[in-house]
C-alpha cells in the first residue's frame, strides 16, 4: 500500500471536533464509493470505522483502508460466512455482534455509524465495557 501523509478520521475528529456537512458528505460519498467497488467484486470490509478511514492531507480526500480482515460476499455452499468479532466494538453491524454471517448490508450499516460522528463527534453508542457495548448494537437501533 502506498503511504498516504494524512490523518485518520478518527484523528480529524479528536483534533477538531465533528466534521462541517459538506465535507462530511463528501468523506461519506468517497468511503461509500469504495465499498460499492469491493462488494460489487465480492468482498466485505467488516471493519469499516474512523481509524480505518485516512484523509489525504493534500487532497482531502478519503480513503478506506485495512482491507486485512475481508470476507468473501458470496459464502462457500453450504457454509454461512461465519467469523470471528474483527471489528472494533463502537463500530459493529448486530449480525457481527451475534457472531452470525455478515454480507455487503453490514459494511452500510458500519458506514451509518460512522456517518454518526459527523454531527455529534462521538460513536452512536458507548457503554463501560465491551461486552455492554455488544449487547447494545444487538438490542437497540442506532439513533438517528
Amino acid at each position: 500500500m502506498a503511504y498516504v501523509a494524512g490523518e485518520t478520521l478518527a484523528q480529524r475528529v479528536a483534533a477538531g471536533g465533528p466534521l462541517a456537512p459538506e465535507d462530511a458528505a463528501r468523506l461519506l460519498a468517497e468511503v461509500g464509493e469504495a465499498l460499492a467497488y469491493a462488494h460489487a467484486r465480492g468482498v466485505v470490509h467488516r471493519d469499516v470505522k474512523p481509524d480505518n478511514i485516512l484523509i489525504e492531507r493534500e487532497t482531502g480526500r478519503a480513503l478506506l483502508t485495512d482491507f486485512g480482515s475481508p470476507t468473501s460476499v458470496r459464502p462457500p455452499a453450504g457454509r454461512a460466512a461465519r467469523g470471528r468479532c474483527l471489528a472494533a466494538a463502537a463500530f459493529m453491524s448486530p449480525e457481527q455482534a451475534r457472531g452470525e454471517a455478515v454480507d455487503a448490508r453490514s459494511d452500510v450499516v458500519l458506514a451509518r455509524l460512522v456517518a454518526y460522528l459527523r454531527p455529534v463527534g462521538a460513536a452512536a453508542l458507548d457503554a463501560a465495557t465491551d461486552g455492554a457495548l455488544l449487547l447494545l448494537h444487538i438490542t437497540t437501533p442506532a439513533p438517528r
